[in-house]
């Protein structure tokens, strides 16, 4: 389930997140509750509410990392519709304006990939245990500055 709203731009982050966590917990049984937090497209790493087994990942909302791109959700830009010469982003390997997640050992995913392996781990039945995480949009360090809009980010954890 993505939590998404068809009114995103008037939905508000604390009703996103509240409707994100109350829809997943008719969906999932068990759970210990969603454990959300609302990511600044203008925010460096933020620390994620998170620990423990890992049932599932959500993120819903928009934001730009350039002014003049359109909003794009956790997945980032697409490839072509980024300037020629835009400056290095933090991971080079993700879209630029992809929402991107780093375990405290510095390993970075992309939004995408990172609920692959969260979904993977519990299809395999060990769901994924995590430390401290972290959240930000993959763009230049020094590009933040910018940037337009906000995610609002839920990760399901075990009782």
């Amino acid at each position: 389930m993505t939590c998404r709203s068809p009114a995103r731009a008037r939905t508000t982050a604390s009703a996103a997140r509240a409707a994100c966590a109350a829809g997943l917990a008719l969906l999932l049984p068990g759970l210990a509750g969603a454990a959300c937090v609302e990511v600044e497209a203008t925010a460096d790493w933020v620390a994620l509410p998170a620990r423990g087994a890992l049932l599932d990942v959500h993120a819903a909302g928009t934001w730009t990392a350039r002014p003049e791109l359109r909003r794009t959700g956790a997945q980032g830009h697409p490839a072509d519709a980024v300037p020629a010469g835009a400056p290095p982003r933090i991971a080079e390997a993700y879209p630029l304006g992809a929402l991107l997640i780093a375990s405290q050992s510095k390993r970075v995913w992309s939004y995408r990939d990172f609920s692959r392996t969260v979904m993977s781990a519990m299809i395999a039945g060990q769901p994924m245990v995590t430390g401290p995480l972290y959240a930000r949009i993959n763009d230049a360090p020094d590009g933040l500055a910018d940037n337009e809009g906000s995610l609002t980010l839920c990760l399901e954890t075990a009782e």
